[in-house]
């Protein structure tokens, strides 16, 4: 839904990564299990021609920037994490607390996709309908 009308929507991509992210810190292991479930479904589902048909002009730029310059930090997620723990405190509750301290730049994307998800429920009555899935 999301990119059908904005194109791109990295916030939600972002908020995946996050709670990928925190799980690795938790474990001590750089794992992506919700990003590669994203993608699977993404693969599974045909999304990848049905986004390239249905992209509107006016964000045909921005979707080809992003997944040039931008995507692989989501497809090979796993590099990705092990970057961000490598460049982190090894001490977990440093980690959380120098992460999440400020209520920025880390957070925003989970406030973005928070958003995103109240308007959806609010004024989507069938999501699959308003994306041309046909759910059965």
């Amino acid at each position: 839904y999301c990119i059908t009308n904005n194109g791109t929507c990295p916030y939600i991509l972002d908020s995946l990564l996050e709670i990928d992210i925190i799980n690795s810190k938790l474990s001590n292991k750089a794992s992506c299990i919700n990003m590669l479930k994203f993608w699977k479904a993404w693969i599974d589902n045909d999304m990848e021609k049905r986004h390239s048909h249905e992209t509107k002009i006016t964000h045909i730029n921005a979707v080809s920037k992003f997944n040039r310059e931008m995507r692989p930090r989501y497809t090979k997620c796993r590099k990705t994490i092990e970057n961000i723990m490598a460049k982190s405190p090894k001490d977990s509750e440093k980690f959380f607390r120098e992460r999440y301290a400020d209520i920025g730049s880390t957070l925003d994307p989970v406030k973005e996709t928070q958003i995103l998800i109240d308007a959806i429920n609010k004024d989507v009555p069938n999501l699959y309908e308003a994306v041309g899935i046909n759910a059965q």
